[in-house]
């Protein structure tokens, strides 16, 4: 991900500045020890602790200065101002036919034996003297940013105080860096860390949240409670593996458990993000203040979301200036060379972070792995398409998978489910036939009813299922005649919308184009994603009220809260709200 490069208002690059003088990084305008402009020297810049130069060294076969302070931005390593080299991936076919990447420098070994000894640090300053120095240098500028911030969350919980609060904690340096301004700013309210559990965090990082909240006294949600109750890799085979341009895991596996806990509370709720707009383009056109469109109960505010990764560490290192232990708590995995540490399997991390990553020997990223293996041998891609990084960059409607079910159950063919015809002439008023191929299909978490031969189509009939799709277009409403059960969906005018027999293969449904009924264009796409639906939990976030939910890992509107707004259908978060519908292995379709 690449950091943001803006300008200041007098002219100056926003980055980082050396000082000569001091021999030392800074934020600011100046130097803070003396007053010195500096020379530029990057965007942003993060410290390269020790261990991460221990990892360096066994890769490359280098000795690193001990008493130097090295530091990274993006993949260049730079100490005493000036840049020693440049981390360089490189991919080697390997006799298996692998392209296992290997971590070189630019420049060279030799080459690179000659820099690191020419441009030693003054032997005479130890590390934590320079580290000081550090930190004296970007004291006023610092000391500022902290300010701002906490004025900022002041002043926004104070604007929303009748509103429930969280810090939205994520384990990583940002959220640890929120989660403390807001204790300096706000002491005598100790607002709960609410960590979004996608399930496939390293256990580091869940060993953080624990160590973290004890040790400074926060509240901690009971996060468990809430995280997706779906399996991330069973719903790569349904979907996909992720990728940059394909985030269905994000909605799926953070944004669920968010909305899952907001169910809790009728009113919107506060939370208090480390979102910082130098961390991509996107978040550059962030507001401090915003609401999330797949979690539309959330005012999200967004306190440091001007301050460099700079900054953050700064803050970090400096123990909050004083106000904390010096340095602060953070998450370990940062040592090891990753430059975030969220999912371990996320595709929108740098494939530098990926190469460290995978010298974690983390078995969720080994069991992704093997998996994205399959689906490339599915979709026409050689080894070298998941080894070099190239499946971060999967764009979904580009993969030509091959017809039918593979070994590890990728399918790529469409099947026509569902056909809808005039009723009568009547273009306001259709019948619409399920299960019209006669094809095999996979089972559709219940939609229909199906005996034993799915070949058959005869045996498809309309169950329970697909009425819950129906619920945003009235009441539902069931009743026997003999010993069949019918069913019928009832608007508020009393005006009956649909009906059918439940185990039936018919439903009959009215439209109109006046507003006063369902436009077909809504019943269709609520019915494709009846049809497609995978229970993944997606499109909890899209109805503003929380009637969506997954009971017993089917789809389901609670009556009670669901008031025909159809908002739901509408979303603009994929096709109304259905990531199945969208990017599916195999859609079912009208014919």
């Amino acid at each position: 991900m690449k950091t943001v490069d803006t300008e200041r208002a007098d002219g100056r690059k926003d980055g980082i500045y050396w000082c000569n003088d001091c021999e030392v990084p800074f934020s600011g305008d100046v130097c803070d020890c003396c007053g010195n402009n500096g020379k530029y020297l990057s965007v942003d810049l993060r410290p390269v602790f020790t261990e991460e130069i221990e990892l360096l060294e066994r890769i490359t076969g280098l000795t690193f200065p001990k008493d130097s302070i090295f530091y990274r931005s993006l993949n260049r390593i730079i100490a005493n101002g000036r840049t020693l080299f440049r981390l360089k991936l490189e991919y080697n076919e390997a006799k298996d036919g692998s392209f296992k990447p290997t971590l070189t420098t630019s420049p060279h070994h030799d080459k690179l034996k000659e820099i690191l000894h020419d441009h030693l640090w003054d032997e005479q300053a130890d590390q934590n003297t320079r580290w000081k120095r550090t930190i004296e240098a970007n004291e006023n500028y610092l000391e500022g940013r902290m300010e701002e911030a906490c004025e900022f969350i002041t002043r926004t919980r104070s604007d929303y105080s009748a509103l429930p609060a969280f810090v939205s904690f994520s384990g990583g340096k940002d959220s640890v860096t929120v989660a403390l301004l807001e204790r300096i700013a706000l002491p005598r309210e100790n607002i709960p860390l609410f960590f979004a559990d996608t399930t496939l965090e390293a256990d580091e990082t869940y060993h953080f949240l624990e160590d973290f909240s004890r040790y400074y006294n926060f509240d901690l949600v009971d996060y468990e409670k809430y995280r997706s109750p779906k399996d991330f890799f069973k719903l790569c085979e349904e979907l996909g593996p992720p990728s940059i341009f394909y985030r269905w895991c994000c909605t799926v596996f953070k944004s669920y458990p968010v909305n899952v806990l907001y169910k809790d509370y009728d009113t919107d709720i506060l939370t208090f993000d480390g979102i910082r707009r130098k961390e991509s383009l996107n978040r550059s056109k962030y507001k401090k203040i915003s609401r999330i469109k797949k979690i539309p109960k959330q005012i999200a505010a967004y306190p440091i979301i001007d301050w460099k990764e700079f900054d953050v560490w700064m803050f970090i290192l400096s123990g909050g200036l004083g106000e904390f232990d010096d340095p602060i708590m953070f998450n370990p995995l940062y040592k090891t060379g990753q430059t975030r540490v969220g999912c371990v399997v996320c595709p929108a991390a740098s494939p530098t972070n990926c190469f460290f990553r995978r010298l974690s020997k983390n078995s969720a990223w080994e069991k992704f792995e093997t998996l994205l293996y399959h689906y490339g041998e599915t979709a026409g891609r050689d080894r070298k398409w998941v080894d070099s990084d190239y499946w971060r960059l999967r764009r979904p409607k580009q993969d030509k998978l091959k017809a039918g079910k593979c070994e590890h159950g990728y399918v790529g063919n469409r099947d026509t489910e569902l056909v809808s015809k005039p009723l009568c002439g009547d273009q306001e008023a259709f019948t619409y036939l399920f299960g019209s191929d006669g094809g095999s299909r996979r089972e559709s978490r219940g939609l229909f009813v199906r005996d034993a031969d799915l070949s058959d189509s005869s045996k498809i009939r309309v169950d329970y299922g697909i009425l819950e799709f129906l619920k945003p277009f009235g009441m539902i409403r069931t009743f026997n005649v003999g010993k069949r059960k019918y069913f019928r969906v009832v608007a508020d005018d009393e005006t009956v919308i649909a009906s059918g027999m439940l185990g039936g293969k018919k439903m009959l449904m009215q439209t109109s184009n006046n507003g006063s009924l369902p436009d077909k264009r809504e019943v269709d796409l609520q019915l494709l994603k009846g049809m497609n639906c995978v229970g993944c939990g997606g499109c909890v976030g899209s109805c503003p009220f929380g009637a969506i939910e997954l009971l017993d890992d089917r789809f389901h509107i609670d009556s009670q809260r669901c008031i025909q707004c159809r908002e739901c259908i509408g979303s603009r978060s994929s096709k109304g709200g259905c990531i199945a519908l969208s990017y599916g292995l195999r859609r079912k379709v009208f014919g």
